[in-house]
């Protein structure tokens, strides 16, 4: 169990749900010049729907598909799998992974919900999270919750002062600090645990005016209307 810990120590694991009403997840879940694929990963950007206004995603979770809705000019950025853990990065064709404002992600971790529940694996990430962070750390816990009929644990956490942890590969270690803050949800899907984020970065912010708080974090996820789908797949 530590050795895997230890190993999202460099990662902020980004993903979405969509809420409604509060404290449950309706239906299940939900670059710019930078972008590495893994042919291992079943990622797909489809068509633009009729409204204009989205793009449907679809990622492969292990044995679960992951649907979910894209704003028009966002897509698929970084895509990897390997040692039973998978991530995918999306971000508005406008930015890059070295210099964005809004990111979606979704990760899975294979086998780890029998070792795990979503609040005890979410304890070990802030845990790593706050070891990254240069500033004031802000964390608003949100509960237990359910995604369909999936248990799962969310809350709000962001740090205002953090370096860029999802710059491309081939950029400089160096990165700009700046404030970032998200909602995280960590699902458990029987024997696998999913980690869904969605994240802004900007400005520096302080506990007193975080960007993201329990009243208005609904009205940055909702749009993206997320659906798990139980799949064939390994």
């Amino acid at each position: 169990m530590k050795w895997f810990f230890l190993s999202i120590s460099v990662i902020v694991i980004i993903g979405i749900a969509y809420l409604s009403p509060k404290n449950y997840v309706f239906a299940s879940l939900m670059d710019g010049g930078d972008q590495f694929f893994n042919a291992n990963t079943e990622v797909e950007v489809f068509k633009t729907q009729p409204d204009g206004l989205s793009s449907i995603g679809s990622v492969d979770i292990f044995t679960n598909k992951l649907q979910f809705q894209l704003p028009q000019d966002w897509q698929l950025a970084f895509s990897r799998s390997e040692n039973n853990m998978s991530t995918s990065e999306f971000i508005s064709t406008k930015s890059s992974l070295n210099m964005w404002s809004e990111m979606i992600c979704v990760q899975g971790f294979k086998g780890l919900g029998r070792h795990a529940s979503p609040k005890v694996f979410f304890a070990e990430m802030v845990g790593s999270y706050k070891g990254n962070c240069q500033g004031e750390l802000i964390y608003q816990p949100l509960g237990e919750t359910q995604f369909g009929d999936k248990n799962a644990y969310h809350a709000l956490l962001g740090c205002s002062s953090l370096p860029n942890l999802h710059q491309a590969e081939h950029a400089s270690s160096m990165s700009q600090l700046q404030g970032e803050m998200g909602y995280f949800a960590v699902v458990s899907l029987d024997n696998d645990l999913m980690m869904l984020h969605k994240s802004m970065r900007g400005g520096a912010f302080s506990n007193d005016n975080a960007p993201l708080t329990e009243d208005n974090y609904l009205a940055f996820i909702e749009h993206l209307q997320p659906n798990i789908l139980s799949s064939n797949h390994e």
